[in-house]
């Protein structure tokens, strides 16, 4: 999804082809932290897949499709945050 948006400049690509991995890779070290009898098949594995699409897709399109954090950048957020929890 990455490389075709840059390549055509598409953004609504981005919400196409969503990264599901970072989801369930911390639901996988989630499960194995603390359900580890709990066995994952390959029906197991897609059900999943498809219920963190759910979330990564709200991720998406607020990012990418609706723009709402676009006016905002990570170094300023980190400032204030800095700010409100230092004295004076």
């Amino acid at each position: 999804g990455v490389m075709l948006y840059e390549v055509t400049d598409v953004r609504v690509l981005l919400f196409v082809f969503p990264n599901v991995f970072e989801f369930f890779y911390l639901f996988n070290a989630a499960r194995l932290s603390f359900a580890r009898t709990y066995v994952m098949t390959v029906r197991r594995c897609v059900l999943w897949i498809a219920v963190l699409l759910v979330p990564k897709l709200a991720q998406e399109y607020a990012l990418h499709s609706a723009e709402w954090l676009d006016q905002w950048v990570a170094a300023d957020i980190i400032e204030a945050a800095f700010r409100a929890v230092t004295p004076g």
